[in-house]
């Protein structure tokens, strides 16, 4: 029936991870690539276990929060009707489309931030810094005033009815107040987690 369907195109995606993942192992083992992984390497350093935790749990925790609030957002939009459903599924592909940008800008920084911290050089650590947050403060600004003025044409791309499209832009005009300082906000977590405070 369509449940097995489901479930065998369930099966056959891991799987076909399982294999992909093994016969690279066994590629990259070979050393024809440069970089030969040996398997005695594998093992887990524990300071550096440690030091990944410290810095990776506070990310992986707050990357949780972020999730589960979604799915509480839409749980309780299930209570009121279809419509009110469908303008709430706009509204975070919208959202998620404009925190595209702002997610990469600190994740460069962070990269930007641990690279130059590492190497000493804080002068750059600075204007690396300074240069990321006036380019998220620019997209984050330009989008706001795009999202405020042209949501009801935006929204025409998901097809749905008035009802929910005219739902979706008041939602959209709300939060494009606020992407500003998500931004910023975000770039300043990038470099507190480059620096290794996280």
């Amino acid at each position: 029936g369509s449940q097995w369907e489901v479930a065998g195109v369930a099966v056959a995606t891991i799987l076909a991870h399982i294999l992909s993942g093994c016969l690279m192992l066994w590629r990259q083992s070979t050393g024809v690539y440069g970089a030969k992984i040996d398997f005695r390497h594998l093992r887990m350093d524990g300071i550096l276990t440690k030091q990944i935790l410290r810095l990776g749990l506070p990310s992986a925790l707050q990357s949780m929060c972020f999730a589960g609030g979604c799915l509480i957002t839409q749980s309780f939009s299930f209570r009121f009707g279809t419509e009110f459903i469908a303008a709430n599924s706009m509204l975070m592909k919208i959202d998620g489309f404009v925190l595209l940008p702002m997610m990469g800008f600190s994740t460069a920084v962070t990269t930007y931030v641990g690279q130059n911290v590492g190497a000493g050089d804080l002068d750059r650590t600075n204007k690396g810094v300074r240069a990321t947050l006036l380019m998220t403060c620019g997209v984050t600004l330009v989008l706001s005033v795009i999202l405020y003025f042209f949501c009801p044409a935006i929204t025409l791309i998901f097809g749905a009815n008035e009802t929910s499209r005219r739902m979706a832009a008041e939602g959209i005009r709300f939060v494009c107040f606020f992407y500003f300082f998500y931004g910023v906000q975000n770039i300043l977590a990038g470099t507190l987690r480059g620096a290794g405070a996280a």
